[in-house]
């Protein structure tokens, strides 16, 4: 066969592979066997070219000459992209592997966020590429502490700073310079910020159980955690507030003895403040009469019936708080300038004398009346007059009583 006859043949494979469907004979294609032989020989088809097909409307030949100019290009583009992944994740440039290695292979899955497995790791090893299985063991912790704090709005896997050493931080617990703590503030990370507060409160509520522990002398006691019910116990105790039963009992399982006199001095000068206000004599600032005052307003409030809520907290004082009003603690009040005070000590006395004498008249004035029980309290003789008005007034029985 001659040249003609052979042309003819190769440009009706051409145009078979290419997908050209056309009745035009050979000579007006001159052009498209120029394309095509090209294309098949792989050298590239120029835009001008690739426009002429267009116009022609021989898109499936432009779908093909584009895919297969593309493949012609792909070994080069693919060893391009596994160097840059080599250098991403730290494999050293004197590494000799080949291109599309093992290693290659394990890369790309840890960058196409893939499981990394024990084989993996193991591959990795073998070429003792320290740097880049300590940076996977590092994406794999910044992964899970995202997770931890619900940072799911990052999505890049490499361990960014300062999120990752922050996120370290907060998951030891360790306190956040002032420049990561602005960052958190500022980065809109919700979780991560709530965890951060809570964690500087519960370091807050730490050191105050230290310095509290130091301020009441219980040092020796080891407990640390703020859970714990001493410091429940310590921060009632700063605060004046009394302990309840169940304090008590523990203290005293603990034999922390010092803790329940310090709550027992506290429940008393809050008693004290109490029966001052009540009895009006808050003016007493005389501190070496405190004790012999405090005395006296205990048995006033303990002798009245109008202070129930007192009378509650005296009976839970030791027995000797707990005796009658008598006419020289009246005297002492007056003798300490405490006048309206004295004056209620009188009024409450005064009741608690007509219980003791089975008086029932409830409007019984205070003169003589007061005067004359004081005497009988004395073991004195009345004077016969006051006897003959008591008995007129049918105060008194004739039998004396």
């Amino acid at each position: 066969m001659n040249d003609t006859t052979l042309q003819k043949i190769h440009f009706d494979r051409l145009r078979a592979k290419y997908k050209i469907i056309s009745s035009r004979n050979f000579a007006s294609d001159s052009f498209l066997y120029l394309i095509l032989r090209k294309a098949d020989l792989g050298m590239e088809v120029t835009d001008v070219e690739l426009q002429w097909l267009a116009d022609n409307h021989f898109f499936d030949c432009i779908e093909l000459i584009s895919l297969q100019q593309y493949q012609a290009k792909e070994e080069k583009r693919l060893e391009t992209e596994l160097m840059q992944l080599r250098a991403k994740y730290l494999i050293p440039d004197n590494i000799e592997l080949p291109i599309a290695s093992s290693i290659d292979s394990v890369l790309w899955k840890l960058d196409n966020k893939h499981k990394i497995t024990n084989l993996d790791i193991k591959l990795l090893n073998t070429h003792n590429l320290v740097e880049t299985i300590a940076l996977i063991k590092d994406i794999e912790n910044f992964s899970k502490l995202k997770n931890r704090f619900k940072v799911t709005q990052e999505s890049n896997i490499f361990p960014e700073e300062p999120l990752y050493i922050i996120l370290k931080k907060l998951s030891v617990k360790e306190e956040l310079s002032d420049s990561e703590a602005e960052w958190l503030l500022n980065s809109g990370l919700q979780e991560a910020l709530k965890t951060y507060q809570q964690q500087k409160n519960i370091r807050k509520a730490e050191l105050e159980f230290l310095e509290l522990k130091s301020k009441y002398q219980v040092d020796y006691y080891k407990e640390t955690v703020i859970s714990s019910k001493l410091y429940s116990i310590l921060k009632k105790l700063d605060s004046g507030d009394t302990l309840d039963h169940k304090d008590a009992q523990w203290l005293k399982k603990k034999k922390l003895n010092s803790l329940i006199k310090l709550d027992e001095e506290q429940r008393i000068s809050r008693l004290f403040i109490k029966l001052k206000e009540t009895y009006h004599a808050t003016q007493n600032t005389d501190t070496k009469a405190c004790d012999r005052l405090f005395k006296v307003l205990i048995r006033m409030a303990y002798c009245d019936t109008g202070v129930s809520k007192l009378l509650r907290i005296i009976q839970t004082l030791p027995e000797h708080f707990k005796s009658e009003l008598h006419e020289k603690d009246i005297n002492w009040l007056a003798e300490q300038g405490l006048c309206e005070t004295a004056e209620i000590a009188r009024k409450i006395h005064f009741q608690s004398l007509k219980s003791k004498y089975r008086i029932i008249g409830h409007n019984l004035p205070l003169d003589p009346f007061y005067l004359i029980m004081l005497k009988l309290e004395r073991e004195e003789r009345l004077d016969p007059k006051q006897v003959v008005q008591l008995i007129e007034e049918d105060s008194l029985s004739k039998g004396g009583k």
